[in-house]
């Protein structure tokens, strides 16, 4: 097993602990080893959404959106970043930019059934 298949196994064991911590709602403990892993791997997309998840549950809501805006930037087209992206911006009271998240999600996606989720939120 070289360097990068075991960095590999490694960070989805922690990932799969993470998930069960979420599970049993224990999110500063989950929180904490996901910060720990994106110190080691910050490009981990599936950390980083764990990580905005646990923020909006602790209505951290402006650093959840941080962390949205930031897969989408190492990701241009995370259908799902940008679906909840707006959605928090929804949530924030900012409604043009939520709509132009779900704008996006419309214009980007191959997925019909996410095309609808977006524009049943628009409309």
């Amino acid at each position: 097993m070289d360097r990068k298949e075991h960095n590999y196994k490694n960070e989805e064991a922690i990932l799969q602990h993470c998930r069960l911590l979420i599970e049993c709602d224990k999110m500063d403990q989950a929180l904490i080893t996901i910060t720990n892993l994106l110190s080691i791997n910050p490009k981990n997309v599936e950390a980083l959404f764990m990580t905005a998840f646990i923020l909006n549950r602790k209505d951290k809501l402006n650093s959840a959106v941080r962390i949205y805006r930031r897969i989408i930037k190492l990701e241009k087209e995370n259908i799902p970043a940008m679906l909840f992206l707006g959605d928090l911006y929804r949530d924030m009271g900012y409604m043009e930019k939520a709509e132009q998240c779900w704008i996006n999600v419309v214009k980007n996606t191959k997925c019909d059934d996410l095309a609808e989720i977006a524009l049943n939120r628009l409309y």
